[in-house]
């Protein structure tokens, strides 16, 4: 795997198990670059707003 997929992917799942903010912060990446990670993870092909529509992302619930 090429290093900016390493990276997306390492986001990506980071985002799913603690969120969106919570990736922001230790990455130090925008809001929409986490969220490319998140649809990347999921092998999702569109955007963030048809993603959120079928239901694809909730944010985790905090322990």
């Amino acid at each position: 795997m090429s290093a900016i997929k390493n990276y997306m992917w390492t986001v990506g799942e980071y985002a799913v198990d603690h969120g969106i903010q919570a990736a922001m912060t230790k990455y130090v990446e925008s809001e929409e670059g986490v969220k490319v990670c998140i649809m990347f993870v999921h092998a999702y092909d569109g955007d963030w707003e048809q993603f959120m529509s079928e239901g694809n992302w909730q944010e985790p619930a905090v322990h």
